[in-house]
């Protein structure tokens, strides 16, 4: 496969199950490459917001529970992780078991002291900053990684909780990401 909105183990089973399925209807491999290959994420659904030689940024709002988070977790390298929102009953969920690659968590919503207080239980080494909101949280994910040099980073807004502490829904939060996300890159300070 040779697209990159399919990163991650769980895209990669999803692509076998269905080129299975079209080789048993009889449709052509190159059929069925081609539509692999040029398929785009829906929106809020780790959706490449922006990618650079430094950073790449993921809209994954859709993810309003643990488990949602933990595929994308799982699917990036150097990842500043925007996590929060109201929570779930088990909290941030298999999310804590996928935290090999995050280099920093901001946290916001009505979830932040749960999320915290899960995370640093769990005696990770990671850096925790609390955000009073989502521009906020984007503005810390800036200045948090501009101290990592030669590496790509990733930013990933995969909440891990649901929208209605602060947002309409999923898309309205993920609209709002990205929406914030434009006005920061166009600002003149910022190089990436």
């Amino acid at each position: 496969l040779n697209n990159s909105n399919l990163n991650g183990y769980h895209n990669l089973i999803n692509c076998s199950l269905a080129i299975k399925l079209c080789e048993l209807l009889n449709v052509k491999k190159i059929n069925i490459y081609d539509a692999i290959n040029s398929f785009v994420n829906l929106p809020h659904r780790m959706e490449k917001v922006f990618s650079s030689k430094e950073i790449l940024i993921i809209n994954d709002s859709k993810a309003t529970n643990g488990e949602s988070a933990a595929a994308a977790l799982s699917s990036y390298k150097n990842i500043f992780w925007i996590a929060g929102g109201i929570s779930k009953e088990d909290g941030i969920g298999n999310a804590i078991n996928k935290m090999q690659e995050v280099k920093h968590i901001i946290l916001i919503g009505k979830s932040k002291q749960k999320f915290k207080k899960q995370i640093t239980n769990k005696n990770f080494k990671i850096p925790i900053s609390e955000s009073k909101n989502l521009t906020n949280a984007i503005d810390i994910i800036f200045e948090k990684i501009s101290k990592f040099k030669n590496e790509k980073k990733t930013i990933l807004f995969s909440p891990a909780a649901s929208s209605f502490d602060e947002f309409k829904n999923f898309e309205d939060r993920g609209n709002q990401f990205k929406k914030i996300i434009k006005t920061k890159l166009q600002s003149e300070d910022l190089i990436c």
